[in-house]
């Protein structure tokens, strides 16, 4: 640093360390520039070569809130970045190194950012000894410039938290700003600047309308929110909802959602009730089959609807031999002669033997389910078609994936679908077609083999910072059980220290102070560190400990021998002489306010290049005549009353420029004053375009299609925009700031507690999907992010949040969920009741063959006739629920009459009564009935029909064997059976799944004085 007004080319000495007169001179020096250096509001230190601290300003001390002799002789990358080497960037480094004066930008760990400026010190010789570095705090005017770029901090935050796609289009429709592109994947930089009509991710027909939107718009019209196709970069179509609105300076602000979801989510509803209608029409044709090759042929026409690129061959029994038969193929006839040449014969007379296929085959085509078949068609042929002729058929047919589902009794497989699919296609509609085979084979029922997953458990293993010399593992109980490191710096051999306590290994103290260690390490799970003296073989040392738990009650250490670096420490040298310098501009004026020194930063400032130019000159140089009139009429009288000055003024450069400045002026003993001056230029530049940029952000707030709130974190509402009032029914924000979300929330089951833990321990909530209570009571499903927005001093001040109205989302996935609920009843009502009726059917038929009795011949229609009629209501009931309609008033009388109609038992029927249900209430109250008479050896059924409030009770009672009380509880679980009448398990599932569904419930009770009563309760109709 060179003294104004004296020698400007010289050097002031900063101290040799083998110089001992050196030294003295330069704490000469520094006791004489202590007061300045004091003076000054930035940490300045000096530092030697090794980055040890030897003098420090107040200043300095004061960031780490620290005595100046507590810093003294640290390193400097310790106390402020708290790391063990110096900074990746620092400035310090590169001084010394290039022998110049260097600065960069540091972060500190506290979240602040320095701009650190290092000057080299020499000795007398010329040599580089060390750097003094001086450090201002930018972090407020770098956050400054991060928002003034982008916008207010404010409405920036809002900008980017913001989860739809926000844009700035200019009067000509070329993109000025945009938050990000969460529809296509392209980068936001591919817009900005281009027209909206020139992106590459919008068709012709989107391009068309979008700018008659943009023209209308720009007349002002009010345009309502219309939805575009855009394709990804990856060629697949979304679809964006697009708003928009006219700024008052003409141009348009965009808002664009994604909307994709919801299409698809349309799309799979209105799938899965195209499903379920080929399903019921399948299941309606098949019912009307008379031979087996008719089942096989709609069964496979039913896959090919459904996977029209695949090709389907399905099998099954050929009645004089008794072996699997191709008796229906799809897909094969541009093939067929190319096939037959190869196999050698028609591939549709092939035969196959149960008996050659493997266990392992077996288990797969018996699964009950479609599976993908290994080893391809030469195991799906039982080997019978050589392995180079599958593998030619494979590839003239382009296979590259085969799936099958057997028909089999007892895992003995009888037949069964095969889908194979070429390489560009995949399996579509998987759970329809298996729905489809399943009612293929109506007569059976479905077996499930799963097998168990076992699951692989890897033991986690500590990781150690660093592993120097020595390593021991402990119990929880402190011994030691295992180490590992050089012999030679064992305080003792293996051999006596291993299996035995460390009390007995070490003196007492440091054992004490191991278990200590050992035992937090244990209770807190977190690293313990400490450091001990020992002597080893005869020489004193010094080591640091660091233990780590393992995680099974165990402890790891990890010893560093640190001999060496406490040897090096005790000969460091604490003192040398200091310079200050700063970034800055700092001069000194005598009593007679002229300028006696000025650093190069000072004159830089104010358009010097030489310092010298200022010496000896008045402070009226560097400002204009109006600001001269106010620092003698206003500031210099308060600086000599008070003894100090801070404010702004306005600075005159050389060049007759004007700027403004930050301003600290402080009164010296000897009446003379220190002046440290900032230029605030840019920052001013950066205040007037936060202005200018807040009225455009404001629009965000104003016109977004999400919900945007401000609250605090005691439940305050602070702000809410239309779009949010408009969610919550509200006409006023004012209406709206009544509520406190700390005492009554959203909605009362809200956890806002669980929401506040999560912002303030992450700063953010992202996807937070919840319920919320709109003003009238009705229901909304949101989806919410937010921000925990902090002070400078990390208190969270408010929470700034997005809400997303998914309400129609929500009911789209309950549709689905309905109409899957919907099919799985369906099938298993039909697999259940359908069965029941064709063994009935084939017991009536055989007797009326044994006996010629006409009375066998027409229970045998009865069933058939019952069969269909269950189809034909199942099918109304997919349509029913598949539209969402509701349920319809039924006559329990009616119903409870046709369940008993081929009932062979004495039975009656007392009561009347109206529920609210619909077609599925007929076979469920058929299954009770049923029930008493294959499984409770009942003589009688006697069905009882009572009204109450709300409710209709109809009551089954059986004169049977009854029910023990332990299964009771267990009866209407799926596939649950019981005794050794016990059916497949499905029928009282199905009765209480039809019975819940209808909001109701069905318990099981004794009858007295034997038998069993099933109890329905239903919700009762309203009578007209």
């Amino acid at each position: 640093m060179r003294r104004g007004g004296e020698g400007h080319g010289k050097t002031m000495p900063d101290g040799d360390c083998n110089a001992h007169s050196n030294e003295t001179d330069q704490l000469h020096q520094l006791e004489e520039a202590k007061p300045l250096l004091d003076m000054l509001s930035e940490p300045t230190v000096a530092q030697d070569t090794e980055h040890r601290i030897l003098w420090a300003n107040k200043a300095a001390a004061r960031s780490v809130a620290a005595d100046v002799e507590e810093v003294q002789g640290r390193r400097c990358h310790r106390i402020w970045a708290r790391r063990k080497t110096p900074c990746p960037s620092c400035p310090v480094e590169a001084a010394l190194r290039n022998d110049e004066p260097r600065q960069e930008e540091i972060a500190s760990a506290d979240g602040r950012t320095w701009l650190v400026r290092a000057t080299p010190l020499h000795d007398e010789n010329g040599r580089v000894v060390g750097a003094i570095t001086t450090t201002l705090d930018i972090t407020h005017h770098k956050r400054a410039g991060e928002n003034a770029q982008d916008g207010t901090p404010r409405f920036r935050q809002l900008f980017e938290l913001t989860p739809d796609t926000v844009f700035l289009l200019d009067e000509d429709g070329v993109f000025e700003t945009i938050n990000h592109l969460t529809v296509t994947g392209h980068a936001k930089e591919d817009l900005i600047g281009r027209h909206f009509s020139e992106v590459p991710f919008l068709s012709e027909e989107s391009k068309e309308k979008a700018l008659q939107h943009f023209k209308q718009r720009r007349r002002g019209d009010d345009i309502p929110p219309y939805v575009i196709a855009v394709k990804e970069k990856d060629g697949d179509t979304r679809y964006a909802q697009i708003k928009a609105v006219r700024l008052p300076d003409g141009k348009i602000l965009g808002f664009a959602r994604d909307v994709t979801d919801q299409k698809r989510k349309e799309r799979h509803a209105r799938a899965s009730a195209e499903e379920m209608r080929v399903i019921s029409d399948t299941a309606m044709e098949l019912s009307k089959c008379d031979t087996i090759r008719d089942v096989c042929g709609l069964t496979g026409d039913a896959i090919m609807a459904f996977n029209p690129e695949a090709y389907v061959i399905v099998t099954a029994p050929d009645e004089p031999s008794g072996d699997i038969r191709i008796q229906h193929t799809a897909g094969f006839s541009p093939y067929l002669e190319r096939l037959t040449s190869l196999v050698g014969m028609n591939p549709e007379r092939l035969s196959f033997s149960t008996a050659d296929m493997t266990e392992r085959e077996r288990e797969l085509f018996t699964a009950g389910r479609l599976v993908d078949m290994p080893g391809g068609l030469h195991a799906l042929s039982t080997r019978k078609i050589p392995r180079p002729v599958c593998t030619a058929i494979e590839r003239l047919l382009g296979i590259d994936t085969i799936y099958t589902m057997g028909f089999a009794i007892d895992h003995t497989p009888y037949g069964g679908a095969v889908i194979l699919l070429p390489s560009h296609a995949s399996l579509r509609h998987r759970e329809a077609i298996e729905a489809i085979i399943r009612q293929a084979a109506a007569v059976m029922e479905r077996t499930l083999a799963q097998r168990a997953l076992q699951a692989s458990e890897a033991q986690s293993r500590a990781l150690l910072d660093a592993i120097p010399d020595l390593m021991f593992h402990f119990d929880e109980n402190g011994v030691i059980i295992g180490y590992r490191g050089a012999r030679t710096d064992l305080y003792r051999d293996p051999d006596e220290f291993m299996g035995r306590h460390i009390h007995d290994v070490v003196p007492k103290e440091l054992a004490e102070t191991t278990m200590h260690h050992i035992e937090r390490a244990l209770d807190t799970g977190e690293m313990q560190r400490y450091e001990y003296e020992l002597s080893v073989r005869g020489e004193p040392r010094h080591f640091e400990a660091r233990m780590t738990p393992v995680g099974d009650g165990s402890v790891m250490s990890v010893i560093r021998d640190t001999t060496r670096r406490k040897e090096i420490e005790e000969k460091l040298r604490h003192h040398s002489a200091a310079i200050a310098a700063s970034m800055d501009g700092i001069a000194i004026l005598d009593e007679k306010e002229r300028y006696v020194y000025v650093n190069d930063a000072h004159a830089g400032i104010y358009g010097y290049d030489d310092p010298g130019a200022l010496i000896g000159e008045s402070w009226k140089k560097l400002y204009g005549g109006a600001e001269q009139q106010r620092f003698e009429e206003d500031i210099m009288p308060t600086l000599r009353r008070r003894g100090r000055w801070r404010g702004e003024a306005v600075g005159l450069k050389k060049n007759g420029d004007r700027f403004p400045q930050e301003l600290s002026l402080t009164m010296l003993d000897d009446g003379g004053l220190i002046c440290v001056v900032r230029d605030i230029t840019n920052r001013k530049e950066m205040e007037k375009e936060l202005r200018k940029s807040e009225e455009r952000f404001r629009a965000i707030f104003e016109h977004a299609m999400v919900g945007i709130y401000k609250t605090t974190p005691d439940g305050r509402i602070l702000m809410a925009n239309p779009a949010m009032l408009d969610m919550l029914g509200y006409d006023t924000f004012d209406e709206l700031r009544e509520r406190n979300l700390e005492e009554e929330g959203f909605e009362p089951s809200y956890d806002r507690q669980r929401f506040k833990q999560k912002i303030e321990s992450k700063g953010r909530v992202s996807g937070l999907e919840s319920s919320w209570k709109k003003q009238d009571g009705s229901t909304l499903h949101v989806r919410e992010n937010a921000r925990a927005i902090q002070d400078d001093s990390g208190e969270v001040q408010y929470y700034l949040g997005t809400v997303e109205d998914i309400t129609e989302r929500k009911r789209a996935e309950e549709q689905v969920a309905r109409l899957n609920d919907t099919l799985r009843l369906i099938n298993k009502i039909m697999r259940h009741d359908i069965l029941n009726h064709l063994s009935i059917t084939e017991s009536a038929l055989e007797l009326f063959v044994q006996e010629n009795d006409p009375s066998f011949h027409e229970t045998a229609h009865s069933h058939i006739r019952r069969g269909m009629q269950l189809i034909k209501r199942m099918r109304e009931l997919e349509s029913l629920v598949g539209s969402g309609g509701e349920l319809r008033p039924c006559d329990l009388h009616e119903v409870a009459e046709e369940a008993i109609a081929d009932c062979p038992l004495d039975c009656s029927i007392k009561g009347e009564g109206t529920a609210l249900a619909d077609d599925a209430i007929y076979p469920a109250v058929e299954n009770l009935v049923r029930n008493a008479v294959q499984h409770a050896n009942a003589s009688s059924v006697d069905i009882g029909i009572s009204s109450h409030d709300t409710m209709v009770e109809l009551r089954v009672a059986d004169d049977g064997t009854g029910i023990p009380d332990d299964v009771k509880e267990q009866v209407f679980t799926e596939r649950y059976s019981h005794g050794n009448t016990g059916g497949s398990g499905l029928g009282l599932y199905i009765v209480r799944h039809t019975i819940e569904r209808y909001g109701g419930s069905v318990t099981v009770m004794d009858n007295e004085p034997r038998g069993t009563v099933f109890v329905i309760r239903l919700p009762r109709a309203e009578q007209s």
